[in-house]
């Protein structure tokens, strides 16, 4: 069954937020198909987490960098431009894997290993292995690593889009 996609209405394409804390974000991107398109949920979000779907959007993107020089030093910036090509409805299986990785997996990669390595570390010795104390340290950074990397290779390898049918008024149920 292919995915139902329309056109969007005027001022639907704004996404920012300010600083993660509050705002909207495009999260649960998928696979792009054969005309480099892919679908993404608007999400309404508070402190990076995402907390209701607003609309689904069938979606390109453009990376753009620039330079920017202060004294010596060369400062490169790329970031994303979305065009919004259409809108669909929600999808479930989206909003489930989406409130999974944001609420459980996300935080369980950071935080869980810390608390770990601290109850190991409060109960050794003076002759503490200092790579616990290391590893105390680094795996936060470690994990925020992981917590963006890991959306992108999931992209990357789940199933191709379904095929786009293209409608000129949006379902009225």
């Amino acid at each position: 069954m292919p995915n139902r996609v329309w056109p969007v209405r005027p001022n639907e394409s704004k996404f920012n937020y300010y600083n993660g804390i509050f705002g909207f974000d495009l999260r649960g991107c998928t696979r792009t198909d054969d005309s480099e398109r892919f679908f993404a949920t608007r999400w309404f979000i508070f402190n990076l987490l995402p907390l209701i779907p607003l609309q689904r959007y069938y979606l390109s993107e453009t990376r753009v960098s620039s330079q920017q020089y202060t004294g010596q030093i060369e400062h490169v910036f790329a970031n994303s431009v979305y065009k919004v090509h259409g809108r669909s409805r929600l999808h479930v299986g989206e909003i489930v894997r989406t409130y999974a990785y944001a609420w459980l997996v996300a935080p369980a990669l950071v935080i869980v290993p810390v608390v770990h390595l601290m109850e190991t570390t409060d109960r050794a010795d003076d002759s503490t292995d200092i790579w616990l104390i290391i590893g105390a340290l680094l795996w936060p950074f470690i994990g925020i690593f992981l917590v963006v990397l890991l959306p992108e290779v999931f992209r990357k390898f789940q199933r191709s889009p379904r095929p786009v049918s293209w409608r000129a008024e949006p379902p009225d149920h």
